[in-house]
């Protein structure tokens, strides 16, 4: 039993180093594409390249989705972080708003353009569940 508990401790440890880790490098996309750039790598990249094929107003959909995107990663971030301290806050209607407004992006983008940049997008699986989750306790709370 002790072994158990011992292997539960150390994964949750990893875990939330893991989570620092992801929860830093998105807020440093995030500061980025605020900043009027497009994040360092290899996605920043292609996204940017994408964005120029797809001119304006394209471009800007591009970038805005990304930005809203990365921010909603964000939040989802801290509110499992403040969540294992005990401590969850977060704006109800500002990210209901964000999540609206990620819909009217993609219809703007198109099935095409949408397509092509989900494929780019820099984001895992489980940022994808950590919004789902996000986007579940908005609606729950």
């Amino acid at each position: 039993m002790v072994a158990i508990v011992a292997i539960f401790q150390f994964g949750t440890g990893e875990a939330q180093q893991w989570l620092k880790a992801e929860y830093a490098e998105h807020k440093a996309q995030l500061a980025a594409l605020q900043g009027g750039g497009w994040p360092e790598g290899r996605s920043g990249q292609r996204i940017a390249a994408l964005a120029e094929r797809l001119g304006e107003p394209g471009a800007a959909h591009v970038r805005r989705y990304w930005e809203v995107l990365c921010w909603l990663v964000v939040e989802a971030e801290e509110t499992l972080l403040e969540q294992s301290d005990g401590n969850v806050e977060f704006d109800r209607t500002k990210i209901a708003a964000a999540f609206d407004e990620l819909d009217t992006l993609h219809a703007a983008l198109g099935t095409a353009g949408f397509a092509q940049l989900e494929r780019l997008l820099p984001f895992s699986r489980n940022d994808y569940w950590e919004l789902s989750e996000l986007k579940e306790r908005v609606q729950r709370d």
